[in-house]
């Protein structure tokens, strides 16, 4: 979910709350929404009900698994303290205001404090980004600029407006878009052929998916040893008349593999490294896909070593049957310490596309197409007289 959040609810900022007004990333509709204790109990924040509804969907991972979700450490993965340092207890954990605000004894936010944006990290994991960008030579360009959370995110996300959002990918659940502040886009041909069809970020973006707790590493290493990075899917956005960057998530459990992918694309570069026009078009993964049928994601390197595909990878139509894993499983789940091996290669067992969709063959087609040089027509000057 979101990642960039410093919320202040003193004086002025507290009126905007109700008056539908974000704590940053461009003006927003005016409207009158719920006080926070009305909406919060249906937020995403307070129900964290998107993780639930990908996993019981009748093609997520507990068609495999089998277990109810309150069984899973996914829904425990709360910080380790509330906001005022109280250690939490993720048996018992409930969301509630006390997850960012310092409260009083009653669970009464004091909105005179504000809160840090260290806080959001607590529980967006995914915060993580900012710090493992560099590790794999990539810079977010906001973030480098001083921009922190609420500068992108707003207080309707934080708090929730009364309506129920599946996820935080449902059309309608986020305020932040790249448009809120970098609008009309810089006139070059790039956006002139691109801005109608193609999001910001498949441009700008970057990505990496873990290899941890959500794909076990190599035989031999811990959780969260490596990563898959150095690669973006390039999909169409449910909901949206785009297409978007993606990542992967994918699972094993006693022989069988799941594989979901979503549009993600939260690092944003420097614009002096956008994806050029081959990064996308005739790219080596297009020509594989060409040439063979398959697509290599991950493959047994040397030893343990798990090797993944770089550069731009197409979500293509029967994606399922094209994408060719090496997977891994722990083959001691209830010991208090992992022993990975390889489990298999080949396809999925299980796969999700969660607000995505493969691309469509004229799409592809459009990808398959080596990019020639682009010139860009100039009016001629009109003779001195």
């Amino acid at each position: 979910m979101v990642w960039r959040m410093l919320v202040v609810l003193a004086g002025v900022q507290t009126l905007l709350l109700f008056l539908g007004c974000g704590g940053g990333g461009g003006p927003l509709k005016r409207a009158v929404l719920p006080h926070p204790e009305e909406a919060f109990p249906t937020s995403l924040h307070g129900t964290w009900r998107g993780k639930a509804n990908a996993y019981y969907a009748p093609d997520g991972f507990f068609q495999i698994l089998q277990k109810p979700i309150d069984q899973l450490p996914c829904m425990k993965c709360h910080a380790g303290t509330y906001a005022d340092g109280t250690p939490v207890d993720t048996a018992t954990y409930t969301p509630s205001c006390r997850d960012c605000h310092i409260c009083d004894e009653k669970g009464k936010p004091d909105l005179t404090k504000p809160v840090p944006w260290q806080q959001c990290f607590n529980c967006h994991i995914r915060g993580v980004e900012i710090a493992l960008a560099p590790m794999l030579g990539y810079k977010d360009v906001h973030w480098e600029k001083g921009l922190r959370c609420m500068n992108c995110h707003t207080l309707r996300e934080m708090h929730g407006d009364g309506k129920i959002y599946p996820s935080y990918l449902a059309p309608g659940a986020m305020d932040a878009k790249c448009e809120n502040c970098h609008s009309p886009a810089p006139t070059n041909v790039s956006h002139s052929i691109h801005n109608a069809k193609v999001h910001c970020t498949a441009c700008h973006g970057k990505n990496f998916s873990c290899i941890g707790c959500h794909f076990p590493p190599p035989p031999g290493e811990a959780p969260m040893a490596d990563l898959l990075y150095g690669f973006t899917l390039l999909m169409n956005r449910v909901g949206t008349n785009k297409v978007y960057p993606g990542a992967m998530m994918i699972h094993t459990y006693k022989g069988k593999s799941f594989v979901v992918v979503a549009p993600r694309g939260h690092i944003i570069a420097p614009k002096e490294e956008a994806r050029k026009c081959d990064d996308c078009h005739g790219s080596k993964t297009i020509l594989e896909y060409q040439q063979t049928g398959k697509i290599v994601i991950t493959k047994r390197g040397n030893g343990v070593d798990l090797e993944n595909a770089t550069g731009v990878i197409p979500l293509v139509p029967n994606w399922q049957n094209v994408f060719w894993f090496a997977f891994v499983e722990d083959v001691t789940p209830d010991g208090p310490a992992p022993t990975w091996t390889f489990m298999k290669e080949g396809h999925p067992d299980l796969t999700q596309m969660w607000y995505a969709a493969p691309l469509t063959e004229q799409q592809l087609r459009k990808l398959a197409t080596v990019p020639q040089q682009i010139t860009v027509p100039v009016r001629p000057r009109k003779a001195k007289k």
